[in-house]
């Protein structure tokens, strides 16, 4: 028999004696070996057992519904899950595609007794999950309102150097004054994309080390820790379907807490205000919007460099196509294709359009062409799961 083996570790807490990744791997493959499966596969996932949205477990769910396995191999029922409906999900999905689920420390029969004990050992999982989040959210808190920065808090930012022994941040001098330089040139007139081609002429690295980029520039402006303000628990994540199965919202106000001393200031609070009134000034922002209709935008590309094409109006009148990258953005990164008249794309394309639309058989052909090439819909399905992954990465 083929055999998938599932590994997981949460992102939680350190990989724990007993359950870190090798020693699950190597148990599972020694159960493997004794009932003489093959493993065909083993997936590992470093992430919460409160989500189906993982990479491994994206992968063992493939598996097991192309029929490329026939037995499902964990160290434990927790491993593949922590939430109670998920181990439903999972075990109804392996049932429909002949896939039996076992496990190295537990045996569940395949009985209503059996089906009943892993549903409370299950909840048993979420129950733990939860208690584990709840003691781990109290003592960040508790940490912050001691002035010390919570865990994964915010520890890499422009400017500073986080010390661990005083869970504080210390400044970096030199990184100090180019934070000072952006707010105090954006706050008298100078643009993003101005700042950020200044700094990449200069060969100023980014917190990482790489170039700048307007999106960077534009989140640093918006950092109030700058001015010696740290807040905590400002926003909150909430699971949600779809794509993203996380949601990162604001809380009330109510809900902040300041953590006293942990950034010195490297920007006064006026000036930091009069920035933030420029970023939100409707004037600003009203000037960068598209005044005109192009209807390709974003839908032909650059034939010099691949990236997307976008309407841009000369002399308030004539209209014309051109690459994004050759007008936007960090100099470094400039495209430098030409303009293309508008009209003339526009009216090659709804001509090419209408020639295909008027003759039924090239239509017919192309549905036909695209339904043999997609195959079967369990086929179709896990391309398209495939390509979800890519995506969300």
């Amino acid at each position: 028999m083929r055999c998938v083996i599932y590994s997981r570790v949460s992102t939680d807490a350190q990989e724990r004696e007993g359950t870190s990744l090798d020693t699950q791997e190597a148990a599972c493959a020694e159960y493997a070996q004794k009932d003489g499966w093959i493993v065909a596969e083993a997936l590992r996932d470093t992430a919460s057992g409160f989500t189906l949205e993982r990479p491994g477990m994206e992968r063992m769910r493939e598996l097991a519904a192309s029929g490329q396995v026939d037995v499902v191999l964990a160290h434990a029922l927790d491993r593949m899950s922590r939430k109670q409906t998920h181990v439903a999900i999972l075990v109804e999905e392996m049932e429909q595609h002949g896939v039996a689920l076992h496990f190295v420390t537990e045996d569940f029969e395949d009985t209503a007794t059996g089906q009943l004990l892993r549903s409370v050992k299950a909840f048993a999982a979420e129950f733990e999950r939860e208690k584990i989040a709840e003691r781990t959210m109290r003592g960040k808190v508790e940490r912050a309102r001691s002035g010390r920065l919570p865990q994964g808090t915010g520890r890499g930012m422009y400017g500073y150097v986080y010390d661990p022994s005083t869970g504080k941040r210390t400044v970096v001098a030199e990184q100090a004054k180019v934070v000072l330089r952006l707010f105090t040139e954006f706050a008298t007139g100078c643009s993003i994309i101005g700042l950020c081609n200044a700094l990449n002429d200069e060969g100023t690295p980014t917190f990482a080390g790489g170039q700048w980029s307007p999106a960077t520039v534009f989140h640093l402006l918006q950092h109030e820790a700058y001015t010696g303000r740290t807040l905590y628990r400002k926003t909150k994540v909430t699971p949600r379907k779809g794509l993203r199965p996380r949601r990162v919202e604001p809380r009330d106000e109510a809900d902040w807490i300041e953590v006293p001393g942990a950034t010195p200031e490297v920007v006064p609070r006026e000036m930091f205000d009069a920035v933030q009134l420029r970023l939100r000034d409707p004037e600003r922002l009203r000037s960068g919007r598209r005044k005109r209709d192009y209807l390709l935008s974003g839908r032909v590309r650059c034939r010099e460099c691949g990236r997307a094409m976008v309407g841009q109006t000369q002399h308030q009148k004539y209209r014309y196509y051109r690459c994004r990258a050759a007008f936007a953005g960090p100099k470094h990164d400039r495209c430098d294709s030409r303009y293309v008249r508008a009209d003339r794309l526009e009216d090659a394309v709804r001509a090419a359009v209408t020639a295909v639309l008027s003759r039924p058989e090239i239509v017919m052909a192309e549905i036909r062409r695209q339904s043999a090439a997609a195959g079967s819909p369990r086929n179709e399905a896990a391309r398209t799961k495939q390509r979800l992954r890519e995506l969300e990465a």
